[in-house]
C-alpha cells in the first residue's frame, strides 16, 4: 500500500479532501484504505499536477479528518 496523504477536510458534498503526498499514479475509481480496510474510491483529482487534491467518495465521512489514507 502507498500513502495517499492525510484527510484535510470534508467538502460540502461529503467528499473527503486529501492533498496527495509525492508522485502517485492516481486513477478515478481507485480504492482508498484506512487501517487496511477500504473506505471509498477516488472520485476526482484536481489542482496542480505536482501536488494534486484528491476527492474521495465515502459513505460516512464523519470522524475521518486528520487520518492517513492509503492506495491499494
Amino acid at each position: 500500500m502507498q500513502l495517499l496523504g492525510a484527510i484535510e477536510k470534508i467538502s460540502a458534498s461529503g467528499k473527503l479532501i486529501v492533498r496527495a503526498s509525492g508522485k502517485l499514479n492516481l486513477r478515478i475509481g481507485q480504492k482508498v484504505f484506512l487501517n487496511k480496510r477500504p473506505i471509498g474510491r477516488i472520485y476526482d483529482v484536481i489542482g496542480p499536477v505536482s501536488k494534486p487534491w484528491v476527492l474521495i467518495d465515502v459513505e460516512n465521512p464523519d470522524g475521518l479528518v486528520g487520518k492517513k489514507v492509503y492506495l491499494g
